[in-house]
């Protein structure tokens, strides 16, 4: 990062294309080499590594207002910005004095968990990578898809986004939806029930929250447990469908606790023709007699509760109900997936389609309502402090 050596050694390993062209410069012992880059990364993340840049383009690119500025963005020297993008959004220069490397504080047992994670995963790339010739293409693309989710939580709680707790979670759940894609159906057997256990406990653990919305919480996640379960016997699948219809429920009246009923009728009508749409797809294409009406009321339970979910993010409006509506949104997702493999035609690699949205929809809902709660009760703190101020100053 320090001027000596900044636009020097572009050959990495082959100096001799730096020796050809001049750009070689030696180390210097006066003068150490600081490593990094100029434009902070701030984070371990292996995905936003790779798209910060991309990120930072694509805003300036969107920001840009003539057309030709646009299209200069991705054409023109790297470190390129329009004029008005810079006048709007400037970037402060850069300042070795001030630069601090990102270097978050973790927990021992945070560190010790990572280890562990990490070294698991990388005997799971190892055996992908000795087996990669004799797997189907799309076995070997879902099983690195599982390898880079599990780094991603593994970085994740590295730097304090995650708790181990929930980081084990995304460890279960990538190996649950690549067992269910690759049809490995002794490992799916363990994996599915013990991922969302372990998302039940993310959700029980917390002290120090509002003890009713909580509860609700864990009620949804314990009959979704239920359903994950009943859902591993092909027999079962109408039981499983009540258990999770209850769990819906258990959702809808935990999203009732801080926001009115259906707030927002904009939502409420788009979830509504969503499920109708689901619905009408469904019946049209052999639905069986017997399902139509439990498939019916699920349908309609769901819709409410992902309206339910989108009213109380423009009700809340924080983080935390946007995350759960997004989730609410990939659960009507995942359970139209599961529905077309199930009564219309069945999806190549349907396991990954209908597991990812549905590990990803539960993780963002247990996440937003806690956060969520979490803010509740930090604003709930202050406010008593602003009172006893307001009353000195009077």
């Amino acid at each position: 990062m320090n001027n000596a050596y900044v636009n020097k050694n572009y050959g990495g390993i082959w100096v001799v294309w730096d020796r050809l062209f001049g750009s070689f410069k030696q180390e210097d012992a006066q003068q150490p080499c600081i490593y990094g880059t100029r434009a902070p990364l701030h984070s371990w993340d292996p995905l936003w590594a790779n798209w910060q840049v991309y990120s930072g383009l694509v805003h300036d690119s969107w920001h840009a207002a003539r057309w030709r500025d646009k299209l200069g963005v991705w054409l023109r020297h790297p470190g390129w910005r329009p004029a008005d993008v810079v006048l709007r959004f400037p970037t402060p220069a850069f300042s070795l004095a001030q630069h601090a490397a990102f270097k978050p504080e973790q927990q021992r047992s945070s560190l010790q968990w990572a280890v562990g994670w990490f070294v698991l995963l990388l005997g799971a790339a190892a055996e992908v990578l000795w087996h990669m010739d004799s797997m189907p293409w799309g076995d070997a693309a879902v099983c690195v898809l599982a390898v880079t989710a599990g780094l991603w939580g593994v970085n994740a709680l590295l730097q304090n986004r995650i708790t181990p707790l929930l980081c084990a979670f995304v460890q279960m759940a990538c190996l649950s939806t690549a067992a269910g894609a690759c049809a490995w159906t002794d490992v799916f057997n363990l994996a599915k029930p013990l991922a969302l256990m372990l998302l039940m406990f993310v959700a029980w653990l917390p002290n120090g929250l509002a003890d009713k919305p909580q509860t609700w919480l864990v009620r949804a996640l314990v009959l979704s447990w239920v359903g994950d379960v009943l859902l591993l016997y092909p027999g079962l699948f109408l039981p499983g469908l009540v258990a999770f219809l209850a769990a819906q429920v258990c959702y809808f009246k935990l999203l009732t606790l801080d926001a009115p009923l259906l707030p927002n009728r904009s939502a409420l009508l788009r979830c509504v023709l969503a499920g109708a749409l689901m619905y009408a797809v469904l019946f049209f294409n052999g639905l069986p007699m017997d399902m139509r009406l439990p498939v019916a009321l699920y349908v309609a339970v769901i819709s409410l509760m992902a309206a339910q979910a989108w009213g109380r993010s423009t009700h809340l409006k924080d983080s935390g109900g946007l995350m759960t509506a997004i989730g609410a949104t990939l659960f009507m997702l995942s359970d139209s997936l599961l529905a077309v493999d199930t009564f219309i035609n069945p999806l190549p690699y349907a396991g990954l389609w209908v597991l990812a949205t549905y590990y990803a929809a539960q993780a963002l809902m247990v996440s937003g309502v806690l956060l969520s709660l979490r803010q509740q009760a930090d604003a709930s703190q202050k406010k008593p402090a602003t009172q006893a101020s307001q009353f000195r100053n009077t």
